[in-house]
């Protein structure tokens, strides 16, 4: 029974379902298909693994994968229309997955070095005048932290000990449709794709498609999909303006 669950495992973190599960969306073919598929073990995934597992939590994390990597359908029918072509992205270990302000490409901005479009956008919350010395001390030591720690998911959790000073205007709007944060956003996704010319050619190789962050929590940057409301997916949508502009040569 160990082996079964630690094959699931394996398998559920190394491959995608089928493209007839896909199509029907049946999740019991799909949990069917991967219990199936459970002798093809990959090594790579053993950091993943844990003993405590049981069959119920498995098949939970199978559903909760499975709808993951196959975007919310329902919700994305509110968002969009049925007869365009969508590409969704959010897992580190699925397709487009360099879509995500999480993957690990650091990029150079004046000077300053970024392990993720993530560590650039969290930096730039708290960068406004005035300051008294005692909040410049404490700020000065968030920014040390924050650009010394490499994992972007550290980078998030620590910026939230610091919300009380984050920039009053950082959610207002500056544009008609353009929050100041979203202006950041960006900024932080031209640097991280221009620096990396093969970021940039993968972007424009998706035409005219619509780009969607699968988050299953964020309803302003993703789609929300553990929500009941569809969420703005913004990051998708600057995708979207960004790849414009670089077809545009702006």
């Amino acid at each position: 029974m160990k082996l079964i669950r630690k094959s699931l495992l394996h398998f559920i973190f190394q491959s995608e379902l089928s493209t007839t599960a896909i199509k029907t969306m049946n999740k019991e073919g799909a949990k069917k298909e991967v219990l199936e598929k459970t002798s093809i073990i990959s090594s790579k995934s053993q950091n993943y693994l844990s003993d405590n597992f049981d069959v119920n939590n498995d098949l939970q994390y199978i559903d909760n994968t499975y709808n993951r990597v196959h975007c919310d359908i329902n919700k994305i029918k509110q968002m969009y229309p049925d007869n365009v072509k969508k590409i969704c992205f959010y897992d580190k270990d699925k397709a487009y997955k360099e879509f995500s302000n999480f993957h690990n490409v650091p990029f150079n901005v004046n000077g300053i070095d970024y392990y993720t479009s993530e560590h650039y956008f969290q930096s730039k919350k708290f960068q406004y005048e005035p300051r008294n010395d005692s909040v410049k001390e404490k700020l000065n030591e968030l920014y040390k932290k924050l650009l010394e720690s490499p994992a972007p998911s550290h980078a998030f959790r620590l910026v939230r000990e610091y919300k009380e000073y984050v920039d009053p205007e950082w959610s207002k709007e500056i544009k008609p449709n353009l929050l100041k944060k979203d202006l950041i956003m960006k900024e932080a996704i031209y640097y991280k794709f221009s620096f990396y010319p093969e970021l940039k050619h993968l972007l424009l190789n998706t035409g005219d498609t619509i780009l969607i962050e699968d988050s299953p929590t964020d309803l302003y940057w993703g789609i929300g999909g553990n929500h009941n409301e569809p969420g703005r997916n913004r990051l998708g949508e600057l995708l979207m303006e960004l790849r414009d502009d670089f077809r545009n040569n702006k």
